[in-house]
């Protein structure tokens, strides 16, 4: 225990002479935490833990730096709560259960928004929440009160998603604005996200997200039954692969991520049923990864031998909002003409891929 406190003040030390808003300082506390218990920050873009800390009475920081504000899981074991990570000085407190709902976070403007936005929806959340406790412990009388309690869930849950796309509509000159509108694009009208989008800031529409939402708005999108986005991407030792290169056959594109589980799930449950594939069909997997390294050590972890590319530049990268991939694995059979034939979203355990597959080849016309 005396290590640990320690090597605590060590760090704590180390980072006082950082100069303000070139690193982000986290100050937390949860009250009823273990010691030693481990507490991390988890990129949900990146699908990744970029910081982590243990407590020591109810206490941890968390130092570093991030290019620009971060959205981010606070968590340890099933518990987490949304930050965003900003390089400047922060403070978390929370409780030891439901951290989501009860947390209190201040520092950043991003962070400013994101309070803002909670208290708007925390209403519903609560409700929400407690609807939940009750139909997890079976705690209704008959199945009519079951069923009631669903749909007061199910209302609950609308209301503070309309709430979040509101707010994202109503703030687009936001790091958070912009990533509400990135990740809820498909359920905002066009032409109400163009104009939208035509009223941002120039600092907000070169960003990431910025860029992002102007490829959804403005390229070419997939959509089954035509010629799908041509592309071109790198595979780990640097060759150029095109798309349109492998017109004439049969192709199983996959876009996934290192850090993704039901991607790596989906990958060795279906190793070698693909590489008996490659006979019928053109293999690729897109890395969605910006991390190179992250990527090369996944592949070889998953012993990915077909084609496999990327253009590192991440979940919001122009191929993958092209593709309209909202969540991985996203899995697209293409035709010899090059047209989408099928598209499978997500991971399903109970889903013979290779059998769905050969059953759309041997009818295609």
């Amino acid at each position: 225990m005396r290590q640990t406190l320690i090597l605590f003040l060590l760090i704590a030390l180390n980072y006082s002479c950082l100069p303000r808003d070139t690193f982000f300082t986290i100050y937390g506390e949860i009250k009823g935490i273990p010691d030693s218990t481990l507490i991390t920050l988890y990129d949900l873009d990146q699908q990744f833990n970029f910081d982590s800390a243990y407590a020591y009475e109810g206490k941890f920081q968390f130092h570093g730096k991030v290019e620009t504000p971060t959205i981010a899981w606070l968590r340890y074991g099933n518990e987490y709560a949304i930050i965003i990570v900003e390089n400047t000085e922060m403070e978390f407190k929370a409780p030891l259960k439901k951290m989501h709902l009860y947390s209190e976070i201040n520092g950043g403007q991003e962070q400013a928004l994101q309070n803002e936005l909670k208290k708007l929806q925390l209403p519903y959340e609560l409700r929400a929440s407690a609807v939940y406790d009750s139909l997890s412990g079976s705690l209704y009388e008959d199945e009519q009160q079951k069923d009631r309690l669903i749909r007061s869930f199910s209302v609950a849950q609308n209301r503070s998603q309309e709430i979040y796309v509101d707010f994202g509509l109503n703030h687009p000159n936001s790091i958070l604005g912009m990533d509400i509108l990135y990740r809820n694009r498909q359920k905002i009208d066009r032409d109400k996200l163009k104009a939208v989008y035509a009223a941002i800031g120039d600092h907000y529409r070169d960003s990431e997200i910025g860029r992002a939402l102007s490829t959804y708005l403005h390229e070419e999108l997939i959509a089954e039954g035509k010629v799908v986005p041509a592309f071109k991407a790198k595979s780990m030792e640097g060759e150029v692969l095109q798309l349109e290169d492998l017109r004439g056959n049969f192709i199983l594109l996959t876009f996934w991520s290192a850090y993704c589980g039901p991607c790596i799930q989906q990958n060795q449950k279906y190793l070698a049923s693909l590489e008996e594939l490659q006979e019928r069909v053109k293999l690729v997997h897109f890395s969605i990864d910006k991390n190179e390294e992250d990527w090369k050590i996944a592949s070889q972890r998953d012993q990915i031998s077909w084609y496999n590319v990327s253009d590192l530049q991440g979940p919001k990268g122009k191929v993958k909002t092209q593709y309209e991939v909202q969540g991985t694995p996203a899995t697209f059979l293409i035709g010899p003409n090059g047209k989408l034939l099928k598209n499978l979203e997500g991971y399903n355990p109970h889903l013979d891929l290779v059998s769905e597959i050969d059953q759309v080849v041997a009818n295609y016309q």
